[in-house]
């Protein structure tokens, strides 16, 4: 046997000898002599149990990375529910994959000493025997036992423990070598410049909060709660509103400023010159170029007319050739295309803020809806929203220094996309990467809508996620009413208080995407509750006492970044609009888990 099937030997061996010590402690205690050996065979459970958590810890950071395992196959595996796993050419292939070739040999070493020490404990412990034993028999078996296993045992017991404990220093080595790798590797950004990113989304950001606030009018009866969620990619905003009903639209605020340059640009003369204009600018260009030209060269006129047509429509390239000699409808035409990548190009270096001028539709007697909505402004938020229309603008909300475009968002998805609930994601069978890359996009959502976003309601229950085949998750802050939401008034001090418990919530969200558990399902949940109910420092307590695991496990970078996640609950410095404390988040928190997923997407 020289195949990754001993680890399933070990993870069968490990319940057998725990049953069967358990089985003769529940004879022996019978024993008069037991009361000399209660307290060192109970030692004995006591620590081959916990060698035996260890042992699945180590088993679980190998399985875990492996990506192509299914949800069902990870649990056989780890459980050993189906020990003919083990020996499958597919998963055996997968496993070896995970251990260096050169340190293969040594790690198989490591598990056949740990199945030689079990089996040799089972081997020491007679409890079928002791079934069929008498008083007498039982006190003389006891005896012996007691006198072989007072050293024997710590012996076995400590090479499991030496080879438990250099299985699981390798697995966590491993990974944090290859981190420290890929972190070299990765390029640093530039902190200034991502805080003065945050800072500019969250003015945006505020300024659709302001804007929705002051101008959001429409005539729907009061039960219409108007559930609304929030998100962004990339420099947009986009907003989901009335659940399923999938109104999906994108969120553009153009400051006076920008428009005024905008206008500028488009207020040039752009039309191109009529057949009249062009035949004048001709003659007139004629007259002084034949002029000249037959006086300097004595060329013809006929040679002439090209050369001039040409530089017309191209100024800056005039020159003499007979394959321009296209007539004047061609001149026409490229001076046209000129004046189009003329503007075009102006236009692209304006300042606005992904400002895209829609196409310029054809208004005829046929098509009603072919009116331009950028300079319409929306006096009706859901009549708006409902009305069909063949423009993505819907108009724009006039605010005090700007203008806030409402565009219809098709999102462009293969597939129409599905709506989840942060329970239902974690439930699902998704890579260790896949699930922390949705965590720094929750984190970075936060920090770019800053805090009027802030849900009243906790933090992981408002999430809800967007998933397309083919794309990546995204997430948005959902409003169970969007009007509750802009007509909230919180004081300071209870703004500081959301943006403390939001950070707690992110610190139990990476918890739980990287355990892809609960809190209130950890065993320890109940220690922190008053009789099984949750109080002000529950949820603190049980997050301190839970990262602690998440050191071992997936190593110091992320561990440390969901410690600061929890310990903002009682840092008084949290301030979502401070630059200082967003580059604290980035260097504290975003950045050690982008080189942990650096190092995931490397391997």
């Amino acid at each position: 046997m020289s195949g990754f099937e001993i680890a399933g030997v070990v993870l069968g061996l490990f319940p057998i000898v725990c049953d069967a010590a358990k089985d003769l402690r529940g004879v022996a205690k019978d024993a008069q002599s037991w009361w000399q050996f209660q307290t060192s065979f109970d030692d004995f459970i006591a620590r081959l149990y916990t060698e035996r958590v260890y042992f699945d810890q180590a088993i679980v950071a190998l399985l875990d990375p492996l990506q192509d395992l299914s949800n069902q196959e990870l649990e056989a595996l780890r459980y050993n529910t189906n020990p003919n796993l083990w020996h499958d050419p597919h998963i055996q292939a997968m496993l070896t994959s995970r251990i260096d070739p050169s340190h293969l040999s040594w790690f198989m070493r490591q598990l056949k000493d740990i199945i030689d020490a079990l089996k040799e404990l089972r081997n020491m412990l007679p409890f079928e025997r002791a079934y069929q034993l008498d008083s007498t028999d039982l006190e003389s078996t006891l005896f012996r036992l007691r006198i072989s296993f007072s050293h024997k045992k710590d012996e076995l017991l400590g090479t499991i423990k030496k080879r438990n404990e250099e299985l699981r220093n390798y697995l966590s080595m491993s990974s944090q070598l290859h981190m420290s790798r890929s972190s070299l590797q990765t390029p640093t950004k530039d902190t200034s410049k991502l805080v003065r990113s945050l800072k500019k989304h969250q003015e945006q950001a505020e300024s659709v909060f302001g804007g929705f606030k002051s101008q959001w009018i429409c005539n729907c009866n009061l039960d219409s709660c108007h559930s609304c969620g929030i998100s962004t990619e990339g420099s947009d905003m986009r907003l989901l509103l009335n659940g399923a009903r999938n109104q999906y639209l994108k969120l553009e605020v153009i400051t006076r400023i920008e428009m005024q340059r905008v206008n500028e640009l488009t207020s040039e003369p752009t039309a191109v010159p009529t057949q009249a204009d062009l035949e004048c600018l001709t003659q007139n260009s004629l007259r002084k170029r034949i002029s000249n030209n037959m006086r300097k060269q004595g060329k013809s006129i006929s040679k002439l007319v090209p050369s001039t047509l040409f530089s017309l429509s191209n100024p800056n390239n005039a020159r003499v050739d007979n394959k321009y000699d296209k007539g004047l409808e061609r001149a026409t035409e490229k001076l046209k295309k000129r004046q189009q990548q003329e503007d075009s190009k102006k236009i692209s270096r304006s300042p606005k803020v992904q400002f895209n001028l829609p196409p310029e539709p054809v208004a005829t007697p046929t098509t009603p809806t072919a009116v331009n909505r950028m300079d319409q402004a929306i006096s009706d938020m859901c009549i708006t929203i409902e009305t069909p229309s063949q423009e993505s603008c819907l108009g724009f909300l006039e605010l005090s220094d700007a203008k806030l475009f409402l565009h219809r968002d098709p999102g462009n998805y293969p597939e129409p996309p599905q709506m989840q609930t942060f329970e239902e994601f974690l439930n699902e069978r998704h890579p260790r990467d896949f699930r922390l890359n949705l965590g720094l996009t929750v984190i970075m959502l936060i920090l770019k809508l800053g805090p009027s976003w802030i849900p009243e309601k906790p933090l992981k229950s408002s999430i809800v996620i967007l998933q397309a085949p083919g794309c990546p998750p995204q997430p948005f802050i959902s409003h169970a009413s969007i009007h509750t939401t802009l007509e909230a008034t919180p004081t300071m001090d209870i703004q500081k208080e959301k943006e403390k418990t939001t950070f707690l919530a992110l610190g139990i969200i990476l918890l739980e995407l990287l355990f892809r558990k609960s809190l209130e399902q950890q065993s320890f949940w109940a220690t922190f509750t008053d009789n099984g109910k949750r109080h002000e420092f529950t949820d603190f307590a049980a997050a301190s006492r839970w990262q602690k695991d998440a050191v071992y496990e997936y190593g110091e970078k992320v561990a440390n970044a969901i410690s600061k996640c929890v310990n903002y609950t009682v840092d008084n410095s949290v301030n979502l609009r401070s630059a200082e404390f967003l580059r604290e988040v980035w260097e504290k928190v975003l950045r050690p888990i982008e080189e942990t997923l650096a190092c995931y997407n490397g391997s």
